[in-house]
């Protein structure tokens, strides 16, 4: 995803200031008493009814310490986590994270500075975490800072870092120090403290101009404190700062950084400050903007003119360039069978114990399937020798598996496997972003000591694999992750109780995670908007999922989530049984009985519970719902006040990358959970096309997978009759033959 400190460029954004009101930072009023000043420089004159502001220029002392710090340049990861502030932590056995690192100009001779920590569980004479600086690797460190966070200092050779926007690569490889086995990849892991790593520099380099704006935010972002505005105004002005805000933030990855709001009258701070934003009414007289200025406390001040945010975003992309980095998964077109390579992805190569590579893609907006209609995979992939009894290959489409491969066959292992056929339910795929899977487990030889190093692959899937789905009416059901598909930062609002309670800086780090300038998935069904309220929200909403559920969704809002750390068993969904072996074991006697109860209840309504008894025992920090499914494209984002805002801008950032998303027409967040989501078990289905002898049949496909228990009735009631007209016929003919 993407956006760090460039959203508290934005500036006029959230700028909002009313045009009766001056800064207070650095400026003198001719209609005031003067104080001691120093050389100042006035700009044009104001316009009748406004004071003319001057502009106070601070001395070499004042701007520059006499001792001066160092400052610390820190880095950014381009996938932000939910987890604990300030830290990253790279997880498996085989495992990467990017960073960015701004800097406001080239360096050379440089230190690259790496704060970790580590698990015990890593063994650290076979592990290592290689670390390369735009492409080019520097060096490498050795994971052993088990008793506390330590730093590693990497020479950088001259000419690699440069100004602007940098990124750094860590290829970590953890070898667990007792156990071999898919589990022991959860054990290893090694945190990254974002604000000890990074490159130090003097202040001095941190000139006014828009890189060393941009390098003085990630500086002040990387020491936790959020990014002051001054100054605040009306909502209709806020609004219009968070999409720009956003659109700025774009240009960046990573986490959006908190933004404060302040009265522009604000003339101290709690604490020091790197960099902030001034912004003023259109009519306040205060020159050429945008532009920057040292403030009296040695911040970099962006100034600029609220009512002309485009100019700003200009001057920042100048000079930083645009993101080269894009999250957008490739298009698939139904119909046509398309391979990896066409989709744009090379070879993929599983290596470790526990593996997980994904590859996404898209399907049309209004491409719609329920029925039990096929798709198919035709997988070209291969496997190495020797690998231990029990290895396996679990093929998955959106996190089901649809085929488990054996990795332990010595006539196929070490050569490239004839290709093989997969096919699957097309209705395991849905409209937007979708995603194949490999996941491999691979058990220990032997479990119970530290894994043997191996340099060939566990496994690959080659770039020739062919993907095929058949073509679909353009049919369409609500669902939140669709209209959040199509949501753009200007959609995106505060309610009253929101705006009253919530951080107004809440406003623009969401509004930064949907900047997608591309508008083909938009469900274009109506005007797109979400509403960030609070839990006294819910009580107001009116529409057939809140409609006598208010009560309930307030009290999972309410209630303390749960921390209970959730075992994991990466065999799991591997059944070595016959079926009537679950009755063994009492709990999967239970949940299989349940199952089956919900699958003769879905054959009437459809395969979701209400909504009252999927809430019972649930908590959540935040939700997103569709209050009515008759208004699919009106959404409400609902915080709990005192809730980590970090962890739930997080959490939509990572949805671009990873299933576990909103969806349905109610979606709880909760930092152990992730997203959990409801879908209403009756759905309106919507025809975008007219019908035809082609589509004729998909379109009652789906309307029979939908609601069944409409097609049940008329079936038997026709079957019935066929009965008793036969029936009646063979009476009928016998007495006649007698």
């Amino acid at each position: 995803m993407k956006k760090p400190l460039a959203g508290i460029t934005l500036l006029a954004a959230l700028q909002i200031a009313a045009p009766e009101r001056l800064p207070a930072q650095q400026i003198l009023l001719n209609d005031s008493e003067a104080a001691p000043v120093e050389p100042e420089v006035a700009p044009p004159s104001a316009p009748s009814g406004l004071p003319v502001m001057q502009w106070r220029t601070p001395t070499a002392d004042e701007a520059t310490p006499a001792e001066a710090e160092p400052i610390r340049l820190p880095l950014r990861p381009l996938t932000p986590q939910a987890g604990g502030a300030g830290t990253h932590r790279i997880q498996g056995q085989f495992a990467d994270a990017r960073f960015l690192m701004f800097l406001p100009e080239g360096v050379d001779g440089a230190e690259l500075d790496l704060t970790t920590i580590s698990s015990i569980n890593v063994l650290p004479e076979r592990s290592q975490i290689d670390v390369t600086v735009n492409g080019l690797a520097v060096g490498s460190i050795t994971p052993d800072n088990f008793d506390g966070a330590r730093s590693d200092a990497l020479s950088v050779p001259p000419g690699v870092l440069k100004a602007g926007r940098n990124v750094i690569t860590l290829k970590a490889r953890h070898v667990h120090r007792v156990f071999c086995s898919p589990e022991a990849s959860f054990g290893v892991w090694t945190d990254v403290l974002l604000s000890d790593s990074g490159v130090t520099v003097m202040p001095d380099m941190l000139q006014a101009d828009p890189l060393g704006f941009l390098a003085a935010v990630s500086a002040q972002i990387g020491q936790s404190e959020p990014i002051i505005v001054n100054n605040a105004g009306t909502e209709s002005h806020l609004a219009q700062g968070a999409a720009f805000i956003a659109h700025i933030e774009h240009l960046f990855e990573g986490l959006p950084p908190q933004i404060a709001v302040e009265d522009l009258y604000t003339v101290a701070y709690d604490r020091p400050q790197l960099a902030r934003v001034t912004a003023f009414p259109d009519d306040f007289g205060a020159g050429d903007l945008p532009q920057f200025r040292r403030g009296g406390d040695g911040a970099i001040v962006l100034l600029a003119n609220a009512e002309h945010p485009d100019a700003v975003e200009k001057l920042l992309i100048d000079a930083v360039g645009e993101s080269g980095l894009d999250w957008t998964a490739p298009d698939l077109a139904p119909g046509t069978a398309q391979s990896l390579s066409d989709l744009g992805f090379e070879r993929l190569v599983g290596r470790g114990r526990y593996i997980r590579e994904t590859v996404p893609f898209r399907l049309p907006p209004q491409w719609l399937l329920l029925s039990e209609e096929r798709a198919e995979l035709r997988l070209d992939y291969a496997f190495a020798r020797n690998l231990p009894e029990g290895a396996l290959l679990l093929v998955k489409i959106n996190g089901e598996t649809v085929r488990l491969l054996p990795l332990d066959d010595p006539e196929q292992a070490g050569r490239r496997v004839d290709t093989l056929q997969v096919p699957f339910p097309v209705n395991m795929l849905g409209p937007g972003t979708n995603r194949l899977t490999f996941e491999a487990l691979v058990p220990g030889d032997p479990p119970d000591e530290a894994c043997v190093p191996r340099e060939d692959p566990i496994f690959e899937v080659f770039e020739t694999t062919q993907l095929s789905v058949p073509e679909a009416p353009r049919m369409s059901v609500p669902r939140i992750d669709r209209v959040l598909d199509g949501l753009s930062p200007d959609q995106i609002r505060f309610s009253a109780a929101g705006q009253a309670t919530l951080p107004l800086g809440l406003l623009p780090q969401v509004a930064s995670v949907f900047v997608n300038e591309d508008t083909s998935m938009a469900t274009g069904q109506g005007p797109v908007t979400l509403t960030i309220g609070v839990p006294a929200d819910l009580s107001t909403l009116e529409g057939n999922i809140v409609d006598g559920n208010a009560t309930v969704l307030q009290e999972a809002m309410l209630n303390t989530p749960s921390t209970r750390a959730a075992d994991i068993d990466t065999w799991a969904e591997i059944d070595n049984g016959r079926w009537w072996a679950a009755f063994a074991d009492r709990d999967r006697a239970i949940e299989t009985l349940g199952r089956f109860k919900q699958q003769l209840v879905s054959l009437w309504r459809g395969p979701q519970s209400e909504l009252n008894t999927w809430m019972a025992g649930r908590s959540a920090e935040a939700m997103i719902l569709q209050p009515d499914m008759k208004r699919p494209d009106d959404l409400w984002l609902i915080v709990r006040p005192n809730a980590p805002d970090d962890r739930v801008v997080a959490s939509l950032i990572s949805m671009r990358q990873s299933l576990e998303g909103p969806g349905g027409q109610l979606s709880l967040f909760s930092a152990d959970t992730g997203w959990q989501s409801w879908r209403a078990s009756t759905l309106p289905l919507r025809l975008h096309e007219p019908i035809t002898w082609r589509n004729a049949r998909s379109v009652a496909g789906n309307y029979a997978s939908l609601t069944p228990g409409g097609f049940l009735v008329p079936i038997f009631f026709f079957t019935l009759i066929a009965a008793v007209v036969a029936l009646g016929y063979m009476i009928a003919s016998r007495r006649g033959k007698k």
